[in-house]
Parts: C-alpha cells; sequence; structure tokens
C-alpha cells in the first residue's frame, strides 16, 4: 500500500468546521527500529517491526522498561535528542520510523500525543486558549480556530465556559481537555502514554468516553500504552506485547493474544481481566520470592492473591489455601517472615502487648475541616484510626483526599473542628500533631507524598534510606537501611542517586525511607500510582504486611484493587463532606469500565453561547469596534456568535489590552527620570493615588502587591540619605555617612519616585492574566512568538514551582529534618527544586512541541489584540501624569534637568 505524504497545511486546513472533517487515518511504520538515549549503554527500545494502517487501534503493552512511552515519542516527534553516530555519548538510532511515509518530524502535529500527567499537558490558563494553541501554531484562520475548539470540547463532553482557569480543573478533566486540544489539531493518529494512570474511576470513565468518541469522529488511528489494559479493550482492535530489547513478541487480536499470552503478560506487569487480586489477599500470605506476576510466597498453584488466566473461578479454594500460608501475627513496623526478635529494621510497638496496641486507637478527629490555604475543602470528617487498621481516603477528584492526608499527618493545621493524637501516640506530647517538632512528628507519623521526588533529601539512596533514622538519632540506622533495601529489591541501586530511579523504584524508595524511621502511623498519597501488575503488589504486599505487624496505615487512593486487597475501612468524601463505609465492596478497575454513551449517541451540551462564554470584556471591544465603524479585519462574521472570535481580552481594567498599561508605565518613568525634583515626584504620586479607586481594587489586595515597593522605598531612601552626595547644612557626619540637606531631599525625591512608578506598574496589572499581556506582545508590539511564548509558559511554570517549594518543605518536615540546620536544608530544597524545574521544563516543552509549537511557518493568534481607542486613552492617562507632574515642577521652579 502506498500512501502519500501530507502537504504541509493538510493536518491543519480544509474541509468545514465539523471535528473530523477532512481528516484520515495515519500510517505508522516501524522497520527494525531502536532509540538509544544519551549516555546510556543499554537501548530503551530496539528491534521493532510493527505497521498500524490509517484508523486501526492499537494496545501497546510490556513490562516497564520495554521502551512503551520512547515508542509513542518517536511516532509524535518529540524525542528530546538528536542522534548523532560520530559521538558514543550521544542518542543512538537504528532502523526507520515513518509516519505517512516522512520522517515524524517533519509532519509534526499529524499525531497528537497525550501524556499520562494532566498537568503537562497544560500549556495556557484559560481552557478555551489551551484548546486553540495547536491550531494557532499550525496557522489555522481565526474563525476556523474557535470553531474547532467548541467543536472539540463538545465531543469530549468538557461543556466548560472558554474562559475557565485550567488551574480550576479536576485530573479527568484536564485529561478530556488534552484531549480536546488535540482533537481539535485534527491529528491522523492519536497516541496515549498511560492517559488513566492518575485518574479516579470516574475520570477513568470520562477519558475512556471522551477517546470513543473523538475516535468515532475522526476515524484516527489509535496507539495506547495502559498497564490496566482492561480499560481499553473495547476499544482496540490489536494487542501489542513489547519485551525489553526484543521488539515485538506478540500482536493479534486482543482475545487471541490474551488467551495465547496471557501469563507472559501477567509476569510482564500487565492487568489482564480475569487476574486481579482477591479482597484481603494482600493481608493474609508471607513474603516470599515468588514468579513475576503473583504475590511473593505463593505456591505454583492459583491463590488469593493471584488466579491465572485458563484456571476458572477458584476464588473460595484459593482463599482457603492462602490463609493456610498465613504466618503468625507480627508486630507494628515488622514484615512477614521476620524473627520473633526485634530487626535492624522493625521495631515492635508496645512489644509484649501486642493484643491491646493492635486495637488501641491512635488518632481521632472530631467534626474535623481541612483547608487549603483558605479555601475549604472539607468538613464534619469523624473518625478514629487504630493499630493495625487500613484507612483508604477515596472520593472523586478536588474534594480535598490529599489536603485530608496532610491534616491526618500533622502537616496541616485542622481547619475547623479537631484532630488529636491519643496518649498510645502522643507518648507525653500535646495532643495536636501539627504543634510537635519535626523530629517528633517523624518518630509517630511518617508520610508518602505522592510525588516521591518531594521527599528525596539525599544524594544516594542507601543515604536516603538512612535519613529518617539519623535525624532521630537512631544508632542502627546503617543496619536498618541495608535489611531494607534487600526487601525492597533496591540493593542493586544503593549508590545511585534517587532522581534518576524509575517510577515504581522511587515509589518503594519513598515508602521504604518512612518506614526505616518505624513510625506508628503511615500516611501515603497514591501510593499505586503508574505503578504495573509486579510493582503494584510489591508495594501493596509491603503495606499489607506493615498493618499485619501493627502499623496503622492510611492511604489516600483512587485504587479500587488496592482498597480490596488490603481490607480497607474507607472514607468517601465528596462535596458535601465525608462518609465512612466499612469493608471495599467495590468492582476492581483491572477489568474494563462501565462507560457511557459515545459522542455519536449523547446529546451534546447546551450551544456555549447561550451560557456566558463570552465575557463583559467582549462586548466591551464589540463597543468599541462599532463606534470606531470598523470591520473585522479577517473578514470573520461579527454578527454570527457562534463564529466570533474571542478577543484577548483584559483582566487589568475592562476594555484595554494590558500592553497599552505596559507602555503608558513605561512612558510615564522615562518623565519621571527626567528630574529628580521632590514637587514632579509628588504631583505624579498625588494624582495616581486620585485614580486609583477608579480600578476598584480591594486594599488588601493591593497592599499586599505593593509590599515589597513599600519594603524597598525607605531603605532605599536611608540609603541615600547616607551616602547620597552631601550639599547644603550637614546634619550628621560618621565616616562615610554624611546626612545634609542635598542628600534628604534626593532622598524624599528617590523614594517619591519610585512610589510614584511602583504603585501603577503594580496596580494595573493587579488582574492581568499573563496571556493577555503575551497576546498583545506578539500582536501588537510584533515580538518574536517563540520568545513570548517560551515567556508564557515559564511565568506558568514558576507559579507551580512555588507550590512545590511548599511541597518540599512539608516534606522536610515529615522526615524529621525541619528542627535546625535551615541553611543546609535549604540547600538541599533548592537543589530538589531545580531537579524538579528541570524536568517541568522537559514535560512542558514536549507538550508544546507535540502541539506544533515552533513548527515552520506562520503562525495565528485565536484572541484579538487590537491597540484601539481604550488603549490610546490608557496610555494617554499616563503619559499626561508624566507631563502635568513635570509642567508643575518647572511652573514652582524645582525643576532640575
Amino acid at each position: 500500500m502506498t500512501v502519500r505524504a501530507p502537504s504541509a497545511t493538510s493536518p491543519s486546513t480544509g474541509g468545514d468546521a465539523g471535528a473530523g472533517a477532512g481528516v484520515r487515518g495515519a500510517r505508522i511504520v516501524f522497520r527494525g527500529w531502536g532509540w538509544r538515549y544519551p549516555e546510556r549503554d543499554a537501548w530503551a527500545v530496539r528491534d521493532v517491526h510493527l505497521t498500524v494502517e490509517p484508523g486501526e487501534r492499537v494496545a501497546v503493552v510490556g513490562p516497564s522498561g520495554a521502551g512503551k512511552s520512547t515508542l509513542l515519542r518517536a511516532v509524535a516527534g518529540v524525542l528530546p535528542d538528536e542522534p548523532d553516530a560520530t559521538d558514543d555519548t550521544a542518542a543512538s538510532v537504528q532502523g526507520t520510523l515513518l509516519v505517512d511515509e516522512a520522517d515524524p518530524r517533519a509532519v509534526r502535529g499529524r499525531v497528537g500525543l497525550v501524556m499520562q500527567d494532566p498537568e503537562a499537558h497544560t500549556v495556557m490558563s484559560r481552557v478555551g486558549d489551551d484548546v486553540a494553541f495547536g491550531c494557532e501554531n499550525a496557522g489555522v484562520p481565526r474563525d476556523e480556530t474557535w470553531d474547532r475548539v467548541r467543536t472539540a470540547l463538545d465531543v469530549v463532553g468538557l461543556d466548560l465556559p472558554l474562559d475557565r482557569s485550567t488551574a480550576q480543573l479536576s485530573g479527568g478533566q484536564r485529561q478530556r481537555l488534552a484531549l480536546a486540544g488535540v482533537l481539535a489539531m485534527r491529528p491522523g493518529a492519536l497516541v496515549l502514554d498511560e492517559p488513566c494512570a492518575n485518574l479516579d474511576p470516574d475520570g477513568v470513565a470520562q477519558v475512556h468516553d471522551a477517546v470513543r468518541a473523538l475516535l468515532d469522529e475522526t476515524g484516527a488511528t489509535l496507539l495506547v500504552v495502559e498497564h490496566r489494559i482492561g480499560t481499553w479493550l473495547d476499544l482496540v482492535d490489536r494487542l501489542v506485547l513489547l519485551e525489553p530489547g526484543g521488539g515485538v513478541v506478540a500482536d493479534g487480536p486482543p482475545a487471541r493474544v490474551l488467551a495465547d499470552h496471557g501469563e507472559a503478560l501477567t509476569a510482564a506487569g500487565v492487568w489482564v481481566p480475569g487476574a486481579e487480586p482477591a479482597r484481603g489477599s494482600a493481608r493474609r500470605l508471607r513474603r516470599a520470592l515468588g514468579r513475576a506476576g503473583e504475590m511473593p510466597g505463593a505456591s505454583s498453584r492459583a491463590t488469593a492473591a493471584f488466579r491465572p488466566l485458563g484456571e476458572g473461578e477458584r476464588g473460595e479454594e484459593a482463599l482457603d489455601e492462602g490463609a493456610r500460608e498465613m504466618t503468625s501475627l507480627g508486630r507494628a513496623g515488622e514484615m512477614p517472615g521476620a524473627s520473633s526478635g526485634a530487626t535492624a529494621a522493625f521495631r515492635p510497638l508496645g512489644e509484649g502487648e501486642r493484643g491491646e496496641a493492635e486495637a488501641a486507637v491512635l488518632l481521632e478527629a472530631r467534626g474535623l475541616g481541612t483547608a487549603r490555604g483558605k479555601q475549604s475543602v472539607g468538613n464534619g470528617i469523624d473518625l478514629g484510626l487504630r493499630a493495625g487498621q487500613v484507612l483508604a481516603v477515596t472520593g472523586p477528584n478536588g474534594v480535598g483526599k490529599s489536603t485530608l492526608g496532610l491534616t491526618l499527618a500533622g502537616l496541616l493545621a485542622p481547619a475547623a473542628g479537631e484532630l488529636s493524637a491519643t496518649d498510645t501516640l502522643a507518648d507525653g506530647l500535646g495532643a495536636a500533631p501539627h504543634t510537635w517538632t519535626s523530629r517528633q512528628l517523624a518518630a509517630r507519623i511518617g508520610t508518602v507524598f505522592q510525588d516521591p521526588e518531594h521527599q528525596f533529601v539525599a544524594r544516594s539512596v542507601r543515604e536516603e534510606i538512612e535519613a529518617g533514622p539519623r535525624a532521630l538519632d537512631a544508632p542502627d540506622a546503617a543496619e536498618r537501611a541495608t535489611a531494607l533495601l534487600d526487601e525492597f529489591g533496591l540493593a542493586h541501586l544503593a549508590d545511585a542517586n534517587p532522581f534518576t530511579l524509575s517510577g515504581g523504584e522511587q515509589r518503594r524508595l519513598a515508602i521504604a525511607s518512612v518506614i526505616a524511621a518505624r513510625p506508628p502511623v503511615v500516611v501515603l498519597d497514591e501510593p499505586t500510582s503508574g505503578q504495573d501488575r509486579a510493582t503494584w503488589q510489591a508495594v501493596v504486599g509491603r503495606l499489607g504486611a506493615l498493618a499485619d505487624a501493627g502499623t496503622a496505615v492510611v492511604a489516600v487512593t483512587h485504587d479500587r484493587d488496592l482498597v480490596r486487597a488490603l481490607e480497607a475501612d474507607e472514607v468517601v468524601l465528596g462535596p458535601d463532606g465525608a462518609r465512612t463505609v466499612g469493608r471495599d465492596q467495590g468492582p476492581s478497575v483491572a477489568t474494563a469500565p462501565e462507560t457511557g454513551p459515545t459522542a455519536g449517541r449523547r446529546p451534546g451540551p447546551p450551544d456555549r453561547t447561550d451560557t456566558g462564554d463570552r465575557t463583559d470584556a467582549v462586548d466591551a471591544v464589540d463597543a468599541v469596534d462599532a463606534a470606531d465603524g470598523a470591520d473585522v479585519a479577517d473578514g470573520t462574521d461579527r454578527t454570527d456568535p457562534a463564529r466570533r472570535p474571542l478577543p484577548a481580552r483584559a483582566t487589568g481594567i475592562p476594555g484595554v489590552q494590558p500592553v497599552a498599561s505596559l507602555i503608558g508605565v513605561l512612558a510615564l518613568g522615562v518623565c519621571l527620570v527626567l528630574s529628580l525634583d521632590v514637587v514632579s515626584a509628588a504631583v505624579a504620586l498625588a494624582l495616581e493615588l486620585a485614580l486609583l479607586p477608579l480600578l476598584r481594587l480591594p486594599v488588601r489586595t493591593l497592599l499586599l502587591r505593593l509590599a515589597p515597593v513599600l519594603v524597598a522605598v525607605p531603605l532605599t531612601a536611608v540609603s541615600i540619605a547616607l551616602y547620597g552626595r552631601p550639599s547644603g547644612r550637614e546634619w550628621f557626619d560618621l565616616g562615610f555617612a554624611h546626612v545634609t540637606d542635598g542628600s534628604l531631599t534626593l532622598a524624599l525625591a528617590t523614594a517619591l519616585r519610585v512610589l510614584a512608578v511602583g504603585v501603577p506598574a503594580i496596580a494595573l496589572f493587579v488582574r492581568v492574566d499573563p496571556t493577555d499581556l503575551a497576546d498583545g506582545l506578539a500582536q501588537v508590539l510584533r515580538l518574536p512568538a517563540r520568545f513570548v511564548l517560551g515567556a508564557l509558559a515559564a511565568v506558568r511554570m514558576m507559579t507551580l514551582l512555588v507550590d512545590d517549594w511548599r511541597q518540599l518543605a512539608m516534606a522536610r518536615r515529615a522526615r524529621g529534618l525541619a528542627d535546625s540546620g535551615r541553611l543546609r536544608r535549604g540547600a538541599t530544597m533548592a537543589f530538589a527544586l531545580l531537579v524538579l524545574a528541570l524536568r517541568r521544563a522537559t514535560t512542558l516543552a514536549v507538550a508544546m512541541e507535540s502541539r506544533g509549537f515552533g513548527a515552520p511557518g506562520r503562525r495565528t493568534w485565536a484572541r484579538v489584540a487590537r491597540f484601539a481607542g481604550p488603549e490610546w486613552a490608557m496610555v494617554a492617562v499616563l503619559v499626561g501624569i508624566g507631563v502635568v507632574s513635570i509642567a508643575v515642577a518647572v511652573s514652582v521652579g524645582t525643576w532640575r534637568a
């Protein structure tokens, strides 16, 4: 079959406004293809022979390290490095990879990539702008862009205003937003890299339905990688099994591949239907080495934890066999199979009194309310946490599960009600865990964060595990680390940097480093996120062993299999509060979810133009256009609301493009630096303060934003007064410091000037969205799009890094390292933040490139940035303030050029 390479414009133009108009499935061909990353000896993937015909739907599965993600990024043309055959340390490539008979980088935009982390896809700060980003990069005309945006949002079922902040979206909504952004580009192929790994069950169903609707609408080719393959079995035509370094080892219809290779798939870490763990399986089996893909310690027969495909339903029999293999009950913080005495890794809780300790209540919450910053996210929570209990905190995204976990861990103060530790846990301390010192907290409550990298504090895996015990002055820190390295399968990585480990290895290291301190309570946030079957069992089996030994375990999770395997009690959070349920009765998510109707059979959301999509700023700009009697320059029919392009709306002053404020403030600053007299600066500041109420800014908000200026002004004035050029009467003389009439006048004039420039510069931009300013810089000032959008992405990433810094600070407190050594702690936090920043930047760059950023050709802009009457008025007001201040100074004779 010969497929003609698409033209440069084929992915983005042509056809009508329908989401699937003019789209044909892409053909993907691998011929002996392989890839090796720079400075690596082993190939990430090698010798892949695979052909995917247009419109086919293929699931790619395999163990961690088989190169599945590398394969998808190669198809999207976003692998980060350029191969160099002359450099042994550079990336290497072998074989051929073609998309529609062309190099993937030459047809970037023909393939739409959706990655695992929903946050990684979000490029812009508003829903409509984010979906439009790929269309802008592809040069799609403005009127067609907004048609595509609305249609794409309808197809994925995301019924939100176009101006909704992307920061307010849940994980499931973010993934559907990413799918909408891909759909709007009209790609020939959709490649999904574990898109459901971080989602709750509702989010999984939402993404599944959105993908189905997208494929039904466009007929695009599908490549999907997912450990829980049951989610996608009803959508795919083929199942492809990759082997590390061995290429494709199985390829065919899903039913045949599952029947012929079921055990191999399970051993490779794939969640296949029919082999899900049984209820309570992680609480009953002794931990010993076993087959890959089954609970360690199981026999070669089917067990309560593992039922091979083709052996029928043996749940009850397997449960009895598993029960007969139970070990005797152990101790808090001890793994099954340990000796009866204390070991280097584990310490019993209440040795000799295990029965009482197991039933003892450790934490009690009464009417507990939680808050994220000043925003309340939970209320009326009542619970008691006992030794040996597993408590699962579940519920949809955005209801405060992680916030509750951090509150139970003593890292956040309760917003209402009370959280108290009993005497058994507090051991002579106060009842409120958030008031304990860092060392006191780490000895009693351990916390495993959702992102393990937030809590890493050392340069090697061994030092990471030793950090907790050493913070508590444990003399046997090295012995504990050695034992845990073996228990968690990390001994061969003892000298590796924690930041270089794989995701599963980092998760196991995070758990090991926390339990090394032997706390009676362990709180974990999404401990199984993104794990394959084998690593999932390693993590859950160890949590079950801790609970069997008397440790209280709190797991914030979406994972129904974890809840079932650990026989967890459950607290379900919702928008209206919390409810406590008994042992889990929910279904396993290893099977295909019950999904809703596809887009073709479901009613579409209401017309967005009738639900307040367009802001008041749209009407303001329309009014300006009407007053000027101007038509839209690009020929868009503005009488049709559905096709009307959204303007680059002003969020600082209604109807004014932010770039006008920027130009005006710069012009005012030039006027004020022409003279250093007191009168001109005082007049300018007085005029600004008189006009300030027109902005209708809350006084407290304005003062908080002005705080740096208000601090800098007196410091600057004092410095100039002491060290400025002396003249006139001398008031003070001490060495190099001279205070004279002249230096005092200069200090006052400088202070007033800083205020006169700083007040409008901050006040005018308090409510400005950086996206609007970027539109103005690119369209009005004609700055290069690559520079403007790169800076915009950096601004957005800075807001994420602020949250990362808070997480790092909490993690240091949880590890017992926040009581002393602030300089050293700050240095390690700075290094961790740098690593996170580099990784975020790399991921964001991949997301932007996968949507056509930086591709050759003309770029369009979805929002209209105009410089008309309101903008000229803003510039005139600010320049007028400067001119009036100069005129007054000249008239009173204080002007000094």
